[in-house]
């Protein structure tokens, strides 16, 4: 019977210490929210050349920074009557450089420009 005991006591601390073990490992891998980085809205030169746009919008875009934007960077660009869209750059942009967006046709319309930095 004290050979019983002694397993039985055995069993019991081996099990209470294992479930303290597993409730540490579950604890390490959750992870609610993973580490996401934002870049800073950093605004640009968006504006309306003025010429005859029926058959696409195309604003032009200037990197007012006093930085260079790498290639890869997205320029986004959003205009008055609700057009908008991203630019993905194939090669750096100087500062004071130009890119030309692409839109829907329109012609009275305003525009902002934006990167994330």
């Amino acid at each position: 019977m004290k050979k019983l005991f002694i397993a039985l006591n055995a069993i019991v601390i081996t099990t209470a210490l294992s479930f303290s073990m597993l409730a540490q490992g579950n604890n390490q891998r959750v992870n609610p929210k993973p580490n996401l980085t934002v870049g800073q809205k950093v605004s640009l030169s968006c504006k309306n050349p003025g010429s005859h746009q029926d058959v696409s919008k195309d604003p032009t875009i200037t990197n007012t920074t006093g930085k260079t934007i790498k290639k890869g960077a997205k320029v986004s660009w959003s205009a008055s009557d609700n057009d908008k869209g991203v630019i993905t750059l194939d090669k750096d942009l100087a500062p004071n450089g130009n890119i030309t967006a692409l839109g829907n046709p329109g012609q009275n319309y305003t525009c902002q420009a934006w990167t994330l930095q």
